[in-house]
């Protein structure tokens, strides 16, 4: 419509044309946001911090150019989900990673022992390796508290 006026030649207020701009942005910025999120909506397990990103910026975009709110919560609360099935993902691959220990057979206390038999020598185990997350205990309590909240 104002490329038609401007054709004919008619002359557009520079306060109307500003506002003709601010709606195209607001109305181009809801579009584009509602779109990656219906993409994105099926796609949570799969998601990644790219992902993620992308969602963000058109999150800030869409709020500076004043899109309706409910398009911006939906958005937010999508991010969110996607940001914690990642962080869910990322603690199972650390636990996952954490090594298993062996523990050694207890001692039958009503066993009867042999007198004559030498005494069993008992095999030094190496200390058990620790990821560096689990090295601190306030660490480890953190990444449990972490991980409630995600359940």
């Amino acid at each position: 419509m104002v490329q038609h006026a401007q054709d004919l030649q008619i002359e557009l207020d520079s306060n109307l044309m500003k506002d003709v701009n601010a709606f195209t942005s607001r109305l181009i910025s809801e579009r584009n946001l509602r779109k990656q999120r219906d993409l994105f909506q099926d796609s949570i397990l799969s998601s990644d911090h790219k992902k993620v990103g992308i969602l963000q910026n058109l999150i800030d975009n869409a709020t500076e150019n004043a899109v309706e709110k409910n398009y911006i919560d939906n958005a937010a609360h999508l991010t969110s989900q996607m940001s914690g099935n990642i962080k869910a993902r990322e603690t199972l691959k650390m636990l996952l990673d954490y090594p298993e220990r062996i523990w050694p057979e207890p001692e039958d206390p009503n066993a009867k022992k042999d007198k004559k038999a030498p005494p069993k020598k008992k095999k030094k185990e190496p200390p058990l390796a620790l990821p560096p997350w689990a090295e601190e205990l306030d660490d480890v309590v953190k990444k449990f508290k972490e991980m409630e909240q995600l359940a």
